[in-house]
């Protein structure tokens, strides 16, 4: 009787996508669409210091979409900041910054992103992600804006369309930067025909109504009104390449650039080094 290994069963299952992919690309690049705009549905549930982070927040829910989506509050400080949390991410993913920062000094408003955490699953939670942010910075008017890996997506997008919103220091943990490096990550992952490619993208274009081209963090930070901003990337993060990071700093005057070690895309949260920098630069009166 014939055997298989995981890595064999795995590329022969590959090639068959890949195949079925060339044939059929307008159907397959609407099943990369999906895993696009929606996280996963059965994600790492939150570990005992996140649930211990949570329990001294103060939380409270608000509609959105006909969806309740969960905001959490710690400290009542005059400087507020405001958490944004990854993909697959959530609110209590910041625990050890949370845990660090002076409650007197701050208020920190953080919360779980649409499909995420323990707010509502929507439809397409990448969208919903992007348009809940101008909401949530009207409803917390933050100074201070720090976000982990994609949740600098929504943060800067939304504050490119609006002036009028002002950050003092924004600080990004770890960002991707062109929406096509994560299209490409999704075909290369799931070994798809580059074929799809081309419905993908104009599907993309047609929910944003925007170029394909555009869609960048780097396009987007032109147009936003950030006094000083502080990227930090570790060097071998194996899921967002720090090189993202290197484009971004590039096009932001505005910026520093600090690339870290051992600490890689998830572990940056809570790794004493980062932390320090955030809290140092936040902190700085100047």
């Amino acid at each position: 009787m014939l055997s298989f290994t995981k890595k064999q069963i795995i590329k022969v299952l590959k090639r068959v996508i890949y195949l079925l992919s060339t044939i059929f690309p307008n159907t397959f690049s609407k099943m990369v669409y999906q895993l696009i705009i929606n996280p996963r549905k059965k994600l790492n549930k939150p570990n005992s210091d996140q649930l211990n982070i949570l329990k001294k927040s103060t939380q409270v829910k608000f509609s959105y979409k006909n969806y309740t989506i969960k905001t959490y509050q710690w400290g009542s400080g005059k400087k507020r900041i405001l958490l944004v949390h990854g993909w697959e991410g959530q609110a209590s993913s910041f625990y050890n910054l949370i845990d660090r920062l002076n409650s007197k000094e701050y208020t920190i408003y953080a919360f779980d992103a649409p499909s995420h955490g323990y707010s509502d699953r929507t439809k397409n939670s990448f969208i919903d992600f992007i348009q809940i942010m101008p909401e949530l910075f009207n409803k917390f008017n933050p100074q201070i804006l720090i976000t982990h890996s994609f949740g600098a997506v929504p943060a800067t997008y939304s504050l490119s369309l609006d002036k009028t919103l002002q950050i003092e220091k924004f600080i990004m943990f770890a960002p991707p930067n062109k929406f096509s490096d994560r299209v490409d990550d999704v075909i290369e992952i799931s070994g798809i025909s580059k074929k799809v490619k081309k419905p993908l993208i104009n599907k993309i274009e047609t929910e944003f109504s925007l170029p394909f081209k555009t869609l960048n963090i780097s396009n987007f930070i032109k147009r936003v009104n950030v006094e000083k901003a502080l990227i930090l990337h570790d060097l071998n993060d194996k899921v967002c390449s720090v090189q993202y990071s290197r484009e971004i700093y590039k096009n932001w005057p505005v910026s520093q650039f600090e690339i870290l070690e051992g600490t890689g895309h998830s572990k940056i949260l809570r790794a004493n080094i980062s932390i320090d920098k955030t809290i140092n630069f936040i902190s700085k009166s100047n």
